[in-house]
């Protein structure tokens, strides 16, 4: 295993950080500052998965009855060191909404019970939720994000105010799809805590852009998506579950457990064999964590943040318009997000990719729209600027 590097690295040295624009594949024709709605995989995570599905492909009974199970245990040990938890408290899943769904179905909840989310939940949970109150008669509540942001206490005590005596379990983002807000996770699970009232946390934005470490952030559940900021192949992503609701999760799909029946324990080992399936996208899991702990996970994580405020900075000025809250004081990561001048925007992505090849999402939020820019290791200030000027000709 790969230790994280200690030296502390420039995260403006435009030198030093031009050696890796070549760690990943993007098409040569795009200027994609979009990574927060589809990462772009490392090459050395593409080139591991490649050889494992080689492997697999040249002598399936070998891989599969010899190699599998070890290298999914390894590679769920690494995980679980890198988002500090037990091993045993996670399972890999497609993606944070399979895993979300799973808490859909597993948490006990009778009609008349409440679930409360907030108004920029990601859209396919709100669904999923929307559909299990239909199925079950259970209710949902809303509580509005502040269109303007000035504490950590103000975002808890919106949060806590929306919960009552019915309240079972509040879903919400760690980080904000919709406004990439980061929200006090572990604060607002320490009060809901106290409430005895669970908490699940959407966070596939979540890992390495920020520092999760699960066991102290005090959720009940958690589910994320590691083809996003950590770089690993697409489908790959895990689900928390505490260990002392380990028996109430129920699996969407009962499989074969583990080689070795009898020794099938616990809920994350009904999703080792799921029938015959490809599995090597959470196998090369591995590099991509060690890849960051080479640079070292801050290290990258400044990086980051560097050119998403350069990107604020340069479109707040532009547009003279302000973020929803202040950067300096955590809210945001690798993610710019800014209103653009009052006006209909809704042309203004289609734009930017036909006649420039910038892909950019834009989208409306609260009746105005917004411009999100997502930043990672193959970005740089030119195309910063590329961006600013091209929305300039526009605004």
């Amino acid at each position: 295993m790969t230790t994280e590097a200690k030296t502390e690295l420039d995260p403006t040295n435009e030198n030093h950080w031009a050696k890796y624009l070549h760690e990943f594949r993007v098409r040569s024709d795009t200027v994609y500052l979009n990574h927060g709605s589809f990462g772009i995989a490392l090459n050395c995570v593409r080139h591991r998965r490649d050889l494992l599905l080689r492997d697999l492909e040249m002598q399936p009974m070998d891989f599969y009855l010899r190699k599998y199970e070890p290298l999914l245990t390894k590679a769920r040990q690494r995980l679980a060191e890198f988002v500090g938890t037990e091993a045993e408290n996670l399972a890999f899943v497609d993606n944070a909404t399979y895993g979300m769904n799973v808490v859909v179905n597993s948490v006990p909840l009778a009609e008349g019970d409440e679930v409360l989310l907030t108004d920029q939940a990601y859209g396919a949970v709100r669904r999923m939720w929307e559909k299990k109150a239909r199925e079950t008669g259970i209710k949902l509540s809303f509580v509005s994000l502040p269109e303007k942001i000035e504490s950590k206490q103000q975002v808890i005590d919106l949060i806590l105010g929306g919960v009552n005596s019915k309240t079972k379990l509040v879903v919400f983002s760690h980080i904000v799809s919709a406004s990439a807000l980061i929200l006090p996770a572990k604060e607002i699970c320490a009060a809901l805590r106290k409430k005895n009232v669970l908490s699940c946390v959407d966070g596939p934005h979540a890992p390495l852009q920020i520092d999760v470490k699960l066991n102290q952030l005090g959720c009940d559940f958690y589910a994320a998506s590691l083809h996003k900021w950590l770089c690993a192949p697409l489908g790959t992503g895990f689900l928390f579950v505490r260990a002392d609701h380990r028996e109430i999760v129920n699996a969407p799909i009962t499989g074969w457990g583990r080689l070795d029946v009898s020794d099938v324990n616990d809920w994350e080992e009904e999703q080792i064999w799921l029938g015959t399936r490809n599995q090597t996208n959470c196998l090369a899991i591995p590099e991509a964590i060690d890849f960051f702990a080479d640079i070292g996970f801050e290290n990258a994580r400044q990086r980051l943040s560097h050119l998403a405020s350069l990107a604020e900075q340069q479109l707040s000025e532009l547009f003279g318009t302000e973020p929803i809250a202040d950067r300096s004081d955590g809210w945001y990561g690798s993610m710019a997000h800014l209103p653009l001048p009052e006006g209909d925007w809704s042309k203004l992505q289609d734009e930017l990719w036909v006649q420039e090849a910038i892909e950019v999402p834009v989208w409306e939020l609260n009746g105005r729209w917004w411009i999100r820019v997502s930043c990672h290791l193959y970005n740089t200030p030119d195309q910063i600027e590329f961006l600013a000027r091209e929305l300039k000709i526009r605004i």
